[in-house]
């Protein structure tokens, strides 16, 4: 799987905390509220959303957000490529 997203190696430093905040905030929702409850929230939302907003455009935060995390095969694409160091031929002293 070389070519899966890299969201937790801090590859993209402000990505990783962003995930783990939202990962740690989805862990708290779903201590303190039931998931039956949740489940009723996400049905109601998504079947009234065109009713409520007619003319959004759908997107995919999730897909939105992972497409922003370099790949492997990206990140050694985009590497930044080092000089080699040319030896600089002093010239040997004459005794």
């Amino acid at each position: 799987m070389a070519h899966d997203p890299i969201t937790f190696n801090f590859t993209v430093p402000w990505l990783t905390w962003f995930a783990i905040l939202v990962l740690s905030v989805a862990a708290i929702i779903l201590y303190l509220i039931p998931v039956r409850y949740l489940i009723l929230a996400w049905g109601i939302n998504k079947f009234t959303k065109k009713l409520r907003k007619p003319h959004a455009i759908p997107n995919n935060e999730l897909l939105d957000f992972l497409s922003r995390v370099p790949s492997d095969a990206q990140l050694k694409m985009w590497q930044e490529l080092r000089p080699e160091l040319a030896r600089v031929d002093t010239p040997k002293k004459r005794k």
